[in-house]
């Protein structure tokens, strides 16, 4: 299309080989009241659906985050356990014992007795 095309379009002179060729325009349509509602209760349905859809994502966010807060506060409580258990020396520590396969000889060494009279 040249610029003298879109002019002569402009002015309302239609143009041979233009695909709207024959359309007039229609600026406003008046819709039936039944097609109002209809239109009224798709978009109320459609807002419905979104606010639903936004609260079950926060109420699933929250359920995930409650239960990484537990599993954390459980750990730290493990590990805690572990170490009050251990005697907080980590490295001293004999796996056997610590699983009740073997005593613990470090615990149950007992100073000898001084004799009374010396």
């Amino acid at each position: 299309m040249t610029l003298g095309s879109h002019i002569s379009i402009a002015a309302g002179a239609p143009v041979a080989g233009t695909p709207l060729e024959g359309v007039t325009p229609q600026l406003a349509v008046s819709s039936s009241p039944r097609e109002l509602r209809s239109q009224a209760m798709q978009r109320l349905q459609v807002g419905l659906f979104g606010l639903a859809l936004m609260l079950l994502l926060v109420g699933l966010a929250n359920i995930i985050m409650d239960h990484a807060k537990a599993n954390e506060a459980a750990m730290a409580a493990s590990s805690k356990a572990v170490m009050t258990n251990s005697g907080g020396a980590a490295g001293n520590t004999d796996p056997l014992a610590d699983i009740s396969m073997m005593p613990d000889t470090a615990a149950k060494v007992h100073p000898a007795p001084h004799p009374a009279g010396h």
